[in-house]
Order: structure tokens, then sequence, then C-alpha cells
């Protein structure tokens, strides 16, 4: 057949990976290239509006709008707690208006001369509305149904009106009111800003750089951009700031590679390309679709074009073993350069600016013990030592 069935439910807000390759009783095809989808992003959210909204004492309709700024599609829907304080209650009607225009009733002219609302609403309460009407609980609206929201979108102005029928003897006040809106949602996600070819020399390694590749999301950050390799080079590797190869399956972040920690190092195939593919999770339902990243291997490659390795010799570290600090000697003087303070998996712990002097001292007594590292940068050129801190 062409159609097949996943023999399990799919989880919800889940990106799930798919190859498929033909089979007979004479031989296997080969698999297809890594396809993905993603299942229905669906959360449960609280939404509070604490704006005090003034309830006239004379016959009128007011509404409290509460803004709702989740795209999506009503599944289930409560009104939390909504406080109001006023005589008498039995005055008033509430109604609840979506952005679409549909009202429900949620209390009308009930509970005599008391003076306080203090409960929510939902259609799977036990009981109805109790009097006085300041439990604290939730219990079943009066006149309406809150499931004939199902299906309605959840993005817009939602309104608490509340009608006064009869004159009070006073102003009174919604003090605050909620609603809890379940719904699945379209979220925005990331977009590739730069997927440019790195150029590398033969049997040589190089950063991936930002400039080479950078995705971006507004909502998320680059430490929360996520790439997932689903065809790894053929040719060279793919590796970490720890020198761990990274494959089919590994991951890295948008952070990593701004902070030049992933790079790609040549194999020994003599070849002129090479490539992997991603997919990049934003960790919100947001993904991108696999992409390639293109890998130009070359003797003649400009490595100006890229990071350069620097070189270390002459540089030097004291004391290594340290407790307090660590002070970095060069027998050079360039005009600027930068440290940074990383930690044994890469994670960016200080920025230093290092100007002609012939040392830096760097504090590192606040780090528990454990293995570091200083990455020195001289224009495009980095190189890395390390230093081992002591209790």
């Amino acid at each position: 057949g062409t159609t097949w069935t996943p023999p399990i439910p799919l989880e919800k807000n889940t990106l799930y990976y798919v190859q498929v390759r033909a089979r007979n009783i004479c031989i296997e095809g080969d698999w297809t290239p890594v396809s993905v989808f993603h299942t229905e992003n669906f959360a449960c959210n609280m939404i509070t509006q604490n704006d005090p909204l003034v309830i006239p004492q004379s016959t009128q309709v007011v509404e409290s709008i509460l803004p709702v700024a989740i795209n999506g599609t009503v599944s289930d829907l409560n009104v939390g707690l909504v406080d109001i304080d006023y005589t008498p209650l039995t005055s008033l009607i509430i109604k609840l208006i979506s952005p679409t225009g549909g009202e429900e009733t949620l209390f009308d002219k009930n509970c005599g001369g008391d003076n306080k609302i203090l409960i929510g609403f939902d259609d799977q309460a036990t009981n109805p509305i109790p009097c006085p009407p300041n439990t604290g609980q939730s219990y079943l609206p009066e006149g309406g149904m809150l499931s004939n929201y199902t299906g309605q979108g959840t993005l817009g102005d939602w309104k608490l009106q509340i009608e006064t029928t009869i004159d009070a003897f006073d102003n009174g006040s919604l003090n605050s009111w909620s609603l809890e809106l379940c719904s699945d949602f379209q979220p925005e996600g990331p977009f590739i800003e730069a997927n440019e070819v790195l150029a590398v020399k033969t049997d040589d390694a190089q950063w991936v750089s930002p400039d080479k590749l950078q995705v971006k999301d507004n909502d998320n950050t680059a430490g929360e951009l996520t790439f997932t390799i689903v065809e790894a080079p053929l040719n060279g590797t793919l590796e970490n700031f720890s020198g761990a190869s990274l494959g089919v399956g590994d991951t890295f972040t948008q952070q990593e590679v701004n902070d030049y920690t992933i790079k790609y190092v040549d194999g020994p195939n003599g070849e002129s390309s090479d490539s992997f593919v991603f997919v990049v999770t934003d960790g919100t339902g947001g993904f991108l679709l696999p992409t390639t990243f293109q890998i130009s291997i070359d003797d003649n490659n400009d490595p100006i074009s890229g990071v350069q390795s620097l070189s270390l010799e002459s540089y030097s570290l004291f004391p290594n073993p340290t407790r307090e600090q660590v002070e970095i000697f060069s027998s050079k003087s360039p005009s600027e350069r930068f440290v940074e303070v990383l930690s044994a998996n890469g994670q960016v712990l200080k920025s230093l600016n290092w100007n002609s002097s012939s040392s830096l001292q760097v504090q590192v007594n606040d780090y528990p013990a454990g293995v570091y590292f200083l990455r020195i940068r001289e224009g495009k050129a980095w190189g890395t030592l390390k230093f081992v801190k002591m209790e």
C-alpha cells in the first residue's frame, strides 16, 4: 500500500522525523532524505485582567477588555475568578463576549442583597452558583454554555460585560477576572538570516561562524534555537568546542555558533565540497524544515574570509592549576585582543578586552573546581588555552 498509520498515538507539541524506503523480496531501496512534521501545538493558558473597572450605580453597561495574543482555536474555555464588589448583586447581568462577538451569560441578577462576587465559571463544575457567591470556587454559568466558544478563534479582545439593571446605593468595582484558554496555536517560527558557503582549506578546519550560519526568531534567544543534524557531513566532521564529533541526531545552538564553538574539520578523502543538513526548533513549537549548509574545500580558499587559527606559541598561562586567578602572558603586542573564559562544555562565562599590555589577569576564584578554557581572539584569528581550577 501507499499509506501507513503509526502503531501508537503521536504526542502533541512534538516534531517527528520520517524516512521512507522501498523494499520487495529482491532488493531494498535507499532511504529517502529526512522529512519532518509537527503535531498540533496545544497549550492551556491563564490570562488575567487586573485593571479595576468602575461599575456605576446607575443603569449602564460597562466592559472590561482582556487582550489575548495567542493565535489559535478554542478547545476548552473556563472563566477564572471574577472579583466584584457591588450592592446589590441582584442588579447585575454578567456576560462573556468573544473577539468574534459570541456571548454567553455567566451571572443573571442572582443573590439578592449580597455584595461580593468571587467565583469562577466552568461547564464541568458540579454545582450552580451559591449565595453568597464568594467561595473562590467555580460553578456552572447561569444561562450560558462556555462550550459554545469551542472552535472559535482565541486571538483578539475578550470582554467581560457587566450590566446594571437597577439603580444601586453606590458605585462598585470589578477588581479582576481571568480566562483559562486551552487551544491549539500557530507559533511564529525561526527564520534563516544567513546560510552562506563555508570556505575551508584542504586538510584544515574552520569555525562555522555566525556570518555564515545565522537563524533568528522574534520570540526566542540564540540559546533557545537548537540545530539538530539530520544528515552529517560525508567527507569531514563537525565538532563542538570539546572536540566531540557531531553526527545524526546531535544538536548545537545558535549561541554556540555565535560563540565560535562549532567547527568543520576536513577529512582525508580529498573532496572539493561537503555539506550537512539540519532542522531548527525554537522550543515553543516553531521549526525550520530540513536545510542544507554547504562547505567548499580547496587549497586556494582565502582564510581571511573566515575565522583563522591563532598561533599560541607566544602565549603562556601562570599559575596552572590555579585557585584565585590565572595570568596570560604574551610576547606579542597587538593593539587589541579579546579573551573569553569558557566552561568545559563551551559556555562563555566571562568576556574581557585585552589592550597592548604584555599580560592580563583573569579572576577565577568564583568558579567551581574543574577544567576551563581561555579563548583569545586577534582580529579573525582564534586560539584556545586550557587551565585547571582547584578547590
